[in-house]
């Protein structure tokens, strides 16, 4: 098994955790796992090169996303949309491109780490949190150091392009 092709398990409304750590798995698919509204927890092995377009979309009960990979290289356009329960992610050392909106409605996710060297645009939804809340998820990060280190707290930070914090 090299790669969940795409639209595998898409609707797949009583999927609650996968474990993917095959030594050869190296690409999710399109809409792989779109809708699969049950799914908690995914582990994915130490060898996923990419994440394609919709893979997660939707899957709003997705907390926890193990990524042990180091040769990940990209996260296709709202791979994760929606997945409102997702809290942190690491995406390796290795990535080379998060696409437009790969995060979008991932209203929990407070902690992400990615290297510099990524291209990261647009990655988030661009809304408020909450109605009564006026705190931005930033649109784009942009490389601030050498060596980026985790950025907590994103939800609370407006980032724009011209300007760029970091805890």
């Amino acid at each position: 098994l090299t790669s969940i092709k795409d639209n595998t398990f898409k609707g797949c409304a009583n999927l609650r955790s996968v474990d993917l750590t095959p030594d050869n798995l190296c690409h999710i698919g399109f809409n792989a796992f779109r809708g699969c509204s049950s799914l908690e927890e995914i582990n994915l092995g130490d060898k996923i090169e990419s994440i394609y377009d919709y893979a997660f979309y939707e899957c709003i009960k997705l907390r926890s996303v193990h990524l042990n990979s180091n040769v990940l290289e990209i996260i296709g356009k709202m791979a994760f949309y929606h997945c409102e329960s997702l809290e942190e992610l690491n995406v390796g050392s290795a990535i080379k491109e998060i696409e437009y909106r790969a995060f979008d409605s991932c209203i929990k996710l407070t902690n992400i780490t990615i290297p510099q060297s990524c291209k990261a645009n647009r990655i988030f939804d661009s809304k408020p949190i909450k109605d009564d809340d006026e705190k931005y998820i930033p649109y784009t990060l942009e490389p601030i150091s050498e060596s980026i280190q985790p950025i907590k707290g994103i939800s609370v930070i407006p980032v724009r392009k011209d300007i760029v914090t970091k805890d």
